[in-house]
């Protein structure tokens, strides 16, 4: 559900979302959503269990994503 309303949001720049217990399924998600959302410039996601494979999605968009900060721990 997160990734769809980011997909909507046009003015969102920052979001936290540490200690929410999302996993490497939920990360996948939000990494698809992260390119659309070029004004989005911090987000924070320490604390969750994004496992490898949500960590390496999340940061493969990076470069294509309008981040300027991601914290992961």
């Amino acid at each position: 559900y997160l990734s769809a309303a980011l997909r909507v949001n046009e003015s969102l720049e920052e979001l936290d979302l540490c200690d929410n217990e999302i996993t490497r399924v939920g990360a996948v998600e939000l990494a698809a959503a992260l390119p659309v959302k070029k004004k989005l410039r911090k987000l924070r996601l320490g604390g969750n269990d994004l496992g490898d494979t949500g960590v390496e999605a999340i940061t493969k968009t990076v470069p294509h994503s309008g981040l300027r900060l991601l914290t992961l721990d």
